[in-house]
């Protein structure tokens, strides 16, 4: 009796998604490592919305010769990027919003950092992504923080994908090219819950945005100002010229 009622748990939670009740695993869902990386242990990832390939290409070369392990573009329609963009990088690339339906699979490319994950979801073209979303969210419960990146989002636009992401167990982190929740600035929160929503960096300020993942959360990397260095006690020892 326990395993049937686990059972119609499982469905029923499909069904309210819109999901048929047999829907199958993704290939390779995430799966959390929490002993990857030690306790306290902090590292950085960049994320870009650019409006171009050369926007993007630059981006590519920012986040290259940086300290961030990882990259997520959320590129803008002008940008058309395929989805090989980035393969050839050094470190893990993630695209987010290029078009994909259901049928095609691989709807939602996962990644794992140590003890987070990753989860950059396509442009729904009318197949219905949420399948994949829901599945590989599932997957990444067990994360330390979970990170998720679209390439444009509107509340409400896309109800079963608002209930995966935000709402009926809500990634920590969503990353968006762009929203009207980012009207007055580039950080935001949820309307439904606890998730934080980022978006890009102001162009004047550069192409990339680092963040900093800690045991204490994601937030917008800040880099720390040099120690000012002690004054000499006797200035005319530097200048011997000086009477």
């Amino acid at each position: 009796m326990r395993m049937w009622h686990y059972a119609c748990r499982i469905s029923l939670g499909l069904l309210l998604l819109g999901l048929p009740a047999t829907a199958q695993e993704p290939a390779a869902p995430v799966q959390a490592d929490p002993g990857a990386l030690p306790a306290g242990e902090v590292y950085l990832f960049a994320h870009a919305a650019p409006a171009t390939a050369d926007e993007a290409a630059r981006a590519l070369e920012v986040f290259e010769a940086s300290p961030a392990r990882v990259l997520i573009l959320t590129p803008l329609p002008g940008a058309a990027l395929g989805a090989e963009f980035g393969a050839l990088a050094s470190k893990p690339v993630l695209l987010a919003g290029r078009p994909c339906t259901q049928q095609e699979g691989g709807c939602v490319v996962a990644h794992t950092e140590g003890p987070d994950s990753f989860l950059a979801l396509a442009e729904d073209r009318g197949g219905g992504i949420d399948g994949d979303a829901y599945l590989t969210r599932r997957g990444a419960r067990a994360s330390r923080w979970s990170i998720a990146a679209v390439r444009h989002y509107e509340p409400l636009e896309q109800p079963r994908l608002d209930l995966v992401l935000l709402r009926d167990d809500p990634v920590d982190v969503l990353l968006v090219g762009a929203s009207s929740l980012l009207s007055t600035g580039p950080d935001a929160k949820s309307p439904f819950g606890s998730t934080l929503v980022f978006g890009p960096q102001a162009p004047e300020a550069g192409s990339v945005r680092l963040f900093e993942v800690s045991d204490s959360g994601v937030s917008p990397y800040i880099p720390k100002e040099p120690a000012p260095e002690d004054a000499p006690a006797d200035a005319t020892a530097k200048n011997p010229s000086t009477p």
